[in-house]
This record gives C-alpha cells, structure tokens and sequence, in this order.
C-alpha cells in the first residue's frame, strides 16, 4: 500500500485574490489538514502525540502555483511523506483540477518536539506502507539567508492567530508575506521558520530584493522569527 492520501476542496468566490489564485494561507491550510489527516491515519496525529508530550512542528515549506482556481470548482489535493532524514520529515503536495491539470505543487519539512521543552526529538513512526520516490522540487527547500531589509510594517499576535499548540499558526505566516506585499500576484513562496510567537507578540517586518526573489523577514526585537523569498 502506497503511503498516500487525497482530498478535496471547493473554492468559493470569497477566497480567490484579484489574480484568480488562493490566497498563500489558503494553500497552506489545505497541505496542513491533509497533513494532518494522513498523519492521523498513520498512527502519528496531533492527540497521539499530545498524549506523549510531544507535538508536529513546521521548519519549512515551499510551494508553486501553476494555474488559475475558479469560484464553485472542486479541486483534487494529495499528499505523501517521503522517508525521512534525521530529525526532518518530508511531505509533498499536489492540487489538480477535474481535468488532472496540477494547479500547485508543494513540499514541507516537518520535525517532532517536546512540548514541554521545545526540544526537537529523534522520533522513528512505524509507518506501514511503501514510500513514494518522487520530489515536488528536486532542489527541496532552500536555506534563506538574511538580507538587509527596508522595514515594511509589523503584526500584532491575536487569539485568531494562534493554533492547538498555542503557538501563531504557520497559514498565518503566508497571509502575513501576502499583506506585506500587498496582495500582489505570485506563482512561488518559500518560508523558513526560527522561531515561535505567541499571542501578544508583535513582529516587524523587512523586505528586500535578491536573485529575482522578493525577500520578507519576520522579526520579533532581535530574533529571526520567519524568512520568506516570493516570485
């Protein structure tokens, strides 16, 4: 049995930016369920592992738009792990439309913490199942250096950002790039995670350009919170 699942999603009018795509959090949201739902089936979800003390946390993730949604549609998503290296886990993600045309495709970097310590685990799931051998990317997840940056507003942590393991939900981190840059038509985002923010938090943010990418850099005071590159 192959280690995969699929879904679905319909898209209402309300959720498409002027460009006709999904809005980066949207996207994110729909990896972060299927994610969680396969991992649930897997033995490895999000209450298992609470009940160890431990939690499912987000280092990296990059994903590519390759065509337009439209209002009313309902769209295919699916996702495999792929064996994992270390402490990381990899994910890969891909929505088609009702003709089979990929519209997006994505990976993601996972690890396992202990909630209590924020310590990052070497944890081995038994999952049962054949792996699949195939890259969204071939080149992965690029590391994001730091640039110098002009700075480019801030956002206040609230309750609406926050998620089960109380801590600001990483969609949000997408929406945040997104309201940074105006909302302006992308095809492909890259976001590093450093560091948690909690509610009442304020992070700053910088942006700057480099290598035919947009950079947005997320800081609360000194420390590096997120680093994104958009095309």
């Amino acid at each position: 049995m192959l280690l995969k699942r699929e879904d679905s999603f319909t898209v209402s009018e309300g959720d498409l930016t002027p460009a006709g795509t999904l809005p980066a959090g949207r996207i994110l949201h729909e990896f972060q369920d299927i994610a969680g739902d396969h991992a649930e089936a897997l033995g490895e979800g999000m209450d298992k592992l609470r009940s160890e003390g431990k939690a499912w946390i987000l280092s990296k993730v990059r994903f590519e738009v390759l065509g337009s949604f439209s209002a009313g549609e309902t769209y295919r998503i699916e996702t495999y792990p792929r064996e994992k290296k270390g402490v990381t886990f990899y994910r890969d993600y891909y929505i088609y439309d009702g003709d089979d045309n990929m519209l997006a495709r994505g990976t993601s970097h996972w690890c396992i913490m202990n909630f209590d310590t924020r310590r990052i685990l070497r944890h081995a799931p038994d999952f049962v199942g054949e792996y699949i051998d195939h890259k969204a990317f071939e080149d992965d997840i690029p590391k994001i250096r730091s640039e110098e940056g002009e700075p480019a507003g801030s956002h206040l942590v609230t309750r609406e950002d926050i998620d089960r393991n109380n801590h600001t939900n990483n969609c949000r981190y997408g929406d945040m790039v997104e309201t940074v840059l105006n909302h302006r038509a992308y095809s492909e985002m890259i976001i590093n995670f450093s560091r948690e923010t909690v509610e009442g938090d304020t992070i700053e943010f910088f942006t700057g350009e480099s290598h035919g990418y947009t950079h947005v850099e997320g800081r609360r005071g000194e420390e590096v919170v997120f680093k994104a590159m958009v095309r």
